[in-house]
């Protein structure tokens, strides 16, 4: 139960310093299990069914419930069931003692209950053909299999997911009103049981919404029932590890999230996960905003565009740029760590010269990269050099100030030096795994340099220097 404070007149300075408290500090003082994820940190309460917050200063953002903000005091009001002015209270240090996280973690869950049936499923069927243009026969497989169906009091379409005992544990409900945008998670959903279909295929897909999941399948239907489906109901990634983790035959991940930047980076986000489990992974990227849109200009209709990320974009110009400039270049590993130490002593006050300065310890280590393919022979040319330091970039962590980005720099020069030891002899796959080590030097720079100065800016020195 939510505690309830009495009126307290706080002034508007502790009202802002409540707001701006860094939550990662507050949590740690109060022992909550939360760990580094690249420039941010996560709260992982997946084993409570409650799933992963990400924490970075005030802003904090639920993958799961897909709610986030800047505020601390939003945050400590809705994870730890208090009020506001005992919010305030214990972010600017004068709530009670027995204030503490265990009202977070017990904030309590309500039971999961389907909605009730109801007699037909007419207009399920009708939103999802006419207005979604999905096949009759995605949408008859999903209801016979009892994981569709429209329930009685507001006709929703009812997406439901299953344990492995082939019990319910996860509904998605999608308004089919025509003006309505309504959709949501069933309360007391498992998000680890999500909308899903198992085959016996190597292949999982993963998808943010089951809408997309049906588009997709009306859009490439050829035997598609011997791969597996994953419908995560959000861009958590639990509907998908469960998966991974209890099928080992899936050794390829396909991740068809919605063509825009915050589909983009949710996507990388799920590819680390996956490929932390060992799997392979590739991007299917729908050709307007997401499959639903795809489907809608095949039948002539006018979709909703695509979204490029702008820092990919940029990320994939400067790769292409450096690959061909620093070819003829070769410096050894004491060189390039003599750079990467005068970057490390940068300040903002230049930041054209900065820029400069670390795009061109991005190119020296990609020179350096390219030596340590020629010693196992296989040499590789520019395109492939570029397309290899691209694959490095990770949007959703390209995040922090000038600091963290430094710091970053530092342990990735660390982590090459701890495995390029020039005295030793080393195997072709050592050998590889320091090319990894220096791409990602490398990219580490070049993410430097498209912070240091804004793309317009770094345009025109580009122009001035040709």
């Amino acid at each position: 139960m939510r505690t309830q404070g009495k009126y307290i007149p706080f002034t508007d300075e502790q009202k802002h310093r409540a707001k701006n408290t860094d939550l990662v500090r507050f949590l740690e003082g109060r022992s909550v299990p939360i760990k580094r994820s690249g420039s941010e940190y996560c709260w992982d309460r997946s084993q409570t069914g409650l799933g992963k917050i990400t924490i970075r200063g005030n802003k904090w953002f639920d993958q799961y419930e897909r709610v986030g903000n800047n505020s601390a005091i939003d945050f400590v009001v809705r994870y730890f069931d208090t009020d506001f002015p005992t919010a305030v209270q214990m972010l600017i240090g004068e709530a009670p003692a027995v204030v503490s996280v265990s009202a977070g973690n017990s904030r309590p869950v309500k039971p999961f209950v389907l909605p009730e049936r109801n007699d037909d499923m007419r207009r399920v069927y009708a939103y999802l053909m006419q207005k979604r243009k999905i096949s009759r026969e995605i949408i008859s497989y999903f209801a016979h299999a009892k994981m569709l169906y429209e329930d009685a009091k507001y006709h929703n379409a009812v997406f439901v997911g299953y344990d492995e005992q082939g019990q319910p544990r996860h509904a998605h409900k999608r308004g089919t009103c025509y003006d309505s945008g309504y959709k949501g998670n069933v309360s007391g959903s498992r998000p680890q049981y999500s909308f899903h279909h198992l085959g016996s295929g190597n292949r999982l897909y993963v998808f943010e919404a089951p809408i997309d999941l049906f588009a997709y399948l009306s859009l490439h239907p050829q035997n598609w029932r011997r791969h597996s489906y994953v419908a995560l109901c959000s861009v958590a990634a639990q509907g998908m590890e469960h998966i991974l983790k209890h099928n080992p035959n899936i050794n390829t991940v396909m991740i068809g999230l919605d063509h825009d930047p915050v589909g983009i980076e949710s996507a990388h986000r799920l590819k680390e996960v996956a490929e932390g489990l060992g799997r392979s992974v590739r991007m299917i990227r729908s050709e307007h905003k997401d499959f639903g849109e795809d489907i809608r200009a095949a039948h002539g209709e006018v979709p909703r565009p695509a979204g490029e990320h702008k820092g990919m974009e940029r990320i994939r110009g400067l790769c292409d740029d450096i690959s061909g400039r620093y070819k003829k270049q070769f410096h050894p590993l004491s060189a390039l760590e003599a750079f990467v130490k005068r970057l490390c002593n940068i300040t903002s006050t230049d930041p054209m010269r900065n820029y400069e300065r670390s795009l061109e310890v991005a190119g020296v280590a990609l020179s350096y990269a390219r030596d340590l393919y020629r010693r196992i022979g296989s040499p590789v040319d520019d395109d492939t050099l570029a397309d290899k330091l691209f694959d490095r970039y990770q949007p959703h962590k390209d995040k922090g100030q000038l600091p963290r980005r430094i710091e970053e720099i530092d342990a990735a020069l660390q982590a090459l030096k701890s495995g390029a030891d020039p005295r030793k002899i080393y195997t072709e796959s050592e050998i590889k795994k320091q090319f990894e080590n220096v791409l990602d030097l490398s990219m580490d720079c070049l993410r430097l340099s498209a912070y240091m100065l804004p793309e317009p800016e770094a345009e025109q020195s580009m122009q001035l220097t040709m």
